[in-house]
């Protein structure tokens, strides 16, 4: 993705109604936005409607920014502040993931090497999709999108130390899961 600096011009345009650098803007925050939204759903088709939700109050809010220069911030506040919106529609008892099958392999030891790769990163996606929301946005930004935690603490509007504690809240909350898998994680 393009840096702030680089995509100040074309905000400034698209503020204006220029649907071209709009244009420009999307096809440069696209990937990583959608990232993001993979990290935070559980659902492919979740993530790309959350996607293009933010990219319509994107565009519908954009003459307000005042920074333009903050502007892949700004946009990835939005999408978090969606899937928050998203999450906090559903009944309680849809937030909780069907584990079912959700068990240890104990096929024999002869299981290819990349099959077991697989089942790992299946189960660390399913430990991470199981965490609170609070703690999977922070654990999503920080070590899926590699912020910084000044970073992650300004996308979600937290303070720093608020972000510290749910990093350690959802690493312990991996271990926690994952341990039985006899999985080396974080």
């Amino acid at each position: 993705m393009a840096t702030n600096a680089e995509l100040e011009p074309w905000v400034r345009k698209a503020q204006s109604g220029d649907l071209d650098a709009y244009r420009h803007l999307w096809t440069e925050t696209y990937p990583t936005l959608r990232r993001l939204a993979g990290h935070l759903c559980r659902e492919s088709g979740d993530a790309d409607d959350l996607v293009q939700r933010t990219f319509i109050q994107c565009w519908k809010a954009l003459p307000t920014l005042k920074e333009p220069a903050a502007f892949t911030g700004w946009l990835r506040r939005i999408l978090v502040n969606r899937f928050r919106d998203s999450w906090r529609a559903r009944k309680p008892n849809d937030r909780l993931e069907d584990m079912d099958g959700f068990e240890p392999c104990d096929e024999e030891p002869l299981v290819s090497e990349a099959m077991a790769t697989s089942q790992r990163h299946e189960a660390v996606r399913r430990a991470v999709a199981s965490l609170p929301e609070h703690q999977r946005e922070v654990m999503a930004l920080y070590y899926l999108e590699e912020m910084d935690v000044l970073d992650v603490a300004s996308t979600l509007s937290l303070p720093k130390g608020t972000v510290l504690s749910r990093l350690a809240r959802g690493r312990d909350g991996l271990r926690q899961l994952l341990s039985p898998l006899s999985l080396e994680v974080l």
